[in-house]
Formats: C-alpha cells, sequence, structure tokens
C-alpha cells in the first residue's frame, strides 16, 4: 500500500510511561501533525508545558465510540499494555474501516522479530500474531514497528528495576556486567515516532521494523557513571541472568498469571537471554535507524544526572 503524507494522528492513551512523550514529540515536530489522543477520564490527562493544540477524546473504547475518533485519522499510535494487545485486532479493523493510512501497535522493546523470541519469551506472541495481522492487511493499511530496546530512564525512576536501587544505594550485576544491551530514554521514542511519519520517512518506514535506541551500554559502563555522577559507591551483588530466567520461569510453572515473574523473564531478556535485545549489531541489513530518522546522539552521563535530578 502506497503511503500518502500523513497530517493528522492519534495516540490511543493520554497517559502511562509513553504515550506522553510521543504527543509531545508529535504536536511539536516541524511536519505540523495535528495530534489527538484518547483516554477514559479527561481530568487524568496532563499535557506537557506548551502544548495546547492537542484534542483529547474521552472515551469507553468501545467499536462504536472509537470509529468515530477514527474519522479523518491518519496515522495510529498504539502504545497500549501487553495486557491489552490482543485488542489491536479489534482495533486495526476499526482503522480500516474509517481509512486510516499508517497503525502502530505496541511494541516498544526488545526485538520481537528475533527467531528466538517467542522461545524466551512465549507470551509475547500476542504482539507477534499483531504484526501477522497487519501483514495480512498491508493493501488495506501499512504498519511501523519501533523496537527500543529497554526504556532507560524510567528505569532509574522505579528503584530495583533492572538491578539499579540507586536510592539505597545497590546494584545487582549480572553476568560479569559486561554484556552489552540496548536502552533507549522514553523522549528519544517519540522523537522517533513523529520522525517516522514525518514526510521524509513515511514512505520508507511503511511495513518495516524500526530499530531505535539511545545507548548501546553494559551495566559496568553504567555503574561507573552513575557512581561518578552521584558521588556514591553502590553495593554490588553479583548473579547471573540464566538464573534470574529460570528462577522466574519455574514461578511462572507454578502460577502463569505471575505478572511479576513475567517481568523478570522481560528483565533477562533485556539483559542478553536469547540475543533479543542486541539490534544495533545486525549485520544483515537493519540495524540502527537514528541517523536515517536524524535522532539526536545523547550523552549518558547528562542524560542519568538529568534523569536522577527528576526521580
Amino acid at each position: 500500500m502506497a503511503a500518502r503524507p500523513i497530517k493528522n494522528v492519534l495516540v490511543l492513551g493520554a497517559t502511562g510511561n509513553t504515550a506522553p512523550a510521543i504527543i509531545q514529540s508529535l504536536a511539536s515536530h516541524p511536519a505540523h501533525f495535528t495530534v489527538s489522543a484518547t483516554t477514559r477520564d479527561k481530568s487524568k490527562v496532563t499535557l506537557p508545558t506548551g502544548l495546547h493544540n492537542v484534542t483529547i477524546h474521552e472515551t469507553d473504547y468501545s467499536p462504536a465510540s472509537l470509529s468515530s475518533i477514527f474519522r479523518n485519522i491518519d496515522a495510529i499510535v498504539s502504545p497500549l499494555p501487553a495486557g491489552l494487545a490482543e485488542r489491536q485486532r479489534e482495533l486495526i479493523d476499526l482503522a480500516i474501516e474509517a481509512g486510516v493510512q499508517r497503525f502502530l501497535p505496541s511494541e516498544f522493546g526488545v526485538d520481537s522479530n528475533h527467531p528466538n523470541i517467542e522461545t524466551v519469551l512465549p507470551y509475547i506472541n500476542k504482539k507477534t500474531q499483531i504484526i501477522k495481522y497487519l501483514k495480512a492487511k498491508e493493501d488495506k493499511i501499512s504498519w511501523t514497528s519501533i523496537i527500543v530496546g529497554s526504556y532507560f530512564d524510567w528505569t532509574f525512576a522505579n528503584p530495583g528495576w533492572m538491578g539499579w536501587d540507586v536510592p539505597n544505594g545497590k546494584a545487582t550485576i549480572f553476568d560479569g556486567g559486561d554484556v552489552e544491551f540496548e536502552a533507549t530514554n522514553v523522549p528519544q521514542i517519540g522523537r522517533a515516532i513523529a520522525a517516522a511519519l514525518s514526510p521524509e520517512h513515511v514512505n520508507e518506514t511503511a511495513n518495516q521494523y524500526v530499530y531505535i535506541n539511545s545507548f548501546t551500554l553494559t551495566q559496568n559502563k553504567v555503574l561507573a557513571v552513575l557512581e561518578k555522577v552521584t558521588g556514591q559507591k553502590l553495593e554490588v551483588k553479583r548473579t547471573t541472568v540464566e538464573q534470574l530466567y529460570t528462577e522466574n520461569q519455574e514461578k511462572l510453572r507454578e502460577s502463569p498469571d505471575d505478572g511479576f515473574a513475567r517481568m523478570m523473564l522481560v528483565q533477562a531478556c533485556l539483559y542478553g537471554k536469547g540475543g533479543v535485545n542486541n539490534f544495533s549489531r545486525y549485520d544483515d541489513g537493519r540495524g540502527l535507524w537514528n541517523e536515517r530518522l536524524g535522532l539526536p546522539q545523547e550523552d549518558l552521563e547528562e542524560s542519568l544526572s538529568e534523569i536522577l535530578s527528576r526521580a
């Protein structure tokens, strides 16, 4: 399906970890997108400072309500939580009926296109099935999957996640700390989405996995900069990704709905299990889109200083 210029962009959800940054990047992009977003309760939405050109639609997310919202929309961004990934089939069908040009499904994590992904993270098939569904509809709607690795800034807003507990001066280091992984700050995700939908890139990002990051890191690199920025020596515990993965795999066998155990499997994959978070090293023609999309090169020390000042 040939892409046409995209003007009107709808973000599904106006709150959460990712949506506000997406909204801000779209609304401030030189392409002058007309931006809207959905929510169940407008009173809970706080737009980034200075944004006045964003429309917020209150909805119960029923097909009847969404059908009217989807009219005259060119692209839909779906940063829905993983638990709602399956709902996107219905959303895609509604988008097609409304004449939407591009759908960006809920991805924003490890490489869901990696051949090992459903082996190491079986429940991610909710996401991979959505891409298969979109591929089958490419004559009616195009798609773009944004792959970002771990959320770097979000990590330090949630002490203990990814092994970092700065408030308590502790860190858990896996496999010696020298295993590379991809990490992305949330504003970089927003910039990537806006660039992918811009007139300069809308054609080349159609029906593509788009890989972006802020950094390719190791835990030891992060540890050194953290200790420099905070001026404190962290107490380090050492373990392995395999131990983390095995322990939580066993917990899921006993309790398949254990959300924390699932998150720990994701953490193991972010730190190397299955090789699903090393996309900057791909040598098969995929690799990072940062330069192609004109994304800024971020500085680790500056980034950590800013993140910790907010946290």
